[in-house]
């Protein structure tokens, strides 16, 4: 079972790289002014469903670990 945790962590890695991707910039660079007068942009979901596929991805990856770890301790 030793493959499970090693393509959990893969897929944790591919999940956080998709929803990584997922978020830009805004198009016409939306931005807020913090106390010290700071622009601060801010970020977009401009692929949702490229978000929904890393959120799963990383769900499955952690669920494969979990997997793994517990008929390891069997």
């Amino acid at each position: 079972m030793e493959y499970l945790l090693l393509i959990g962590l893969i897929g944790n890695f591919v999940g956080i790289v998709l929803i990584a991707i997922s978020f830009g910039g805004h198009v016409e660079g939306a931005q807020q002014t913090d106390s010290q007068g700071r622009k601060i942009y801010f970020a977009v979901l401009l692929h949702p469903r490229v978000f929904l596929l890393g959120l799963s991805i990383l769900g499955l990856g952690f669920l494969l670990q979990i997997i793994s770890e517990v008929t390891a301790f069997f």
